[in-house]
């Protein structure tokens, strides 16, 4: 572990594009991209100890990135735009091009539904449709089975197209 500690120089060179790139996707904002880049590796650094090697370093960066971008969502009293989960999840956020930031804040049984997802889920949602983290990564991550990881993507996802159709 105490090398994570010296070499996180190298760590930070190594994943600054991928968080970036996950929270640019995400917030489509160049100011708070860059801004939550910071404060994702800021708190990483402080909490660096806590790494336990069961997925990659990359996967373990975005989690702290999804906390930081959750966090951000609710002080600008924002959600995301889950439309996009009525197309083909398998692909790879990067190729589609229906995906936008609406940056509208959501009502009904939607953001009712937003606002109850376990953290755990939410986590895996992001990770998988926006960090293309697979399901033995996400489930080194969170300590549950690659098998319950889809479970639980599947679902949640299922979910929030039920919401969305139904609202």
């Amino acid at each position: 572990m105490k090398a994570y500690i010296n070499d996180f120089e190298k760590i930070y060179r190594e994943n600054y594009q991928s968080v970036y790139s996950f929270l640019h996707v995400l917030t489509q904002s160049t100011d708070a991209a860059q801004r939550l880049t910071q404060n994702t590796f800021v708190n990483a650094c402080k909490n660096i100890l806590r790494y336990k090697e069961t997925c990659s370093m990359k996967i373990w960066l975005l989690e702290e990135a999804c906390k930081q971008f959750m966090h951000f969502l609710k002080t600008q009293n924002q959600v995301l735009d889950f439309s996009l989960l009525i197309t083909d999840p398998e692909t790879p956020v990067s190729e589609k091009a229906e995906f936008q930031w609406t940056g509208k804040v959501s009502t009904g049984k939607l953001d009712a539904f937003l606002s109850g997802i376990p953290q755990r889920n939410s986590l895996i949602l992001l990770l998988r449709i926006f960090g293309d983290a697979d399901y033995f990564e996400l489930a080194g991550l969170t300590g549950i089975s690659p098998e319950s990881a889809a479970v639980i993507f599947t679902r949640t996802k299922e979910r929030i197209k039920e919401v969305l159709f139904n609202d």
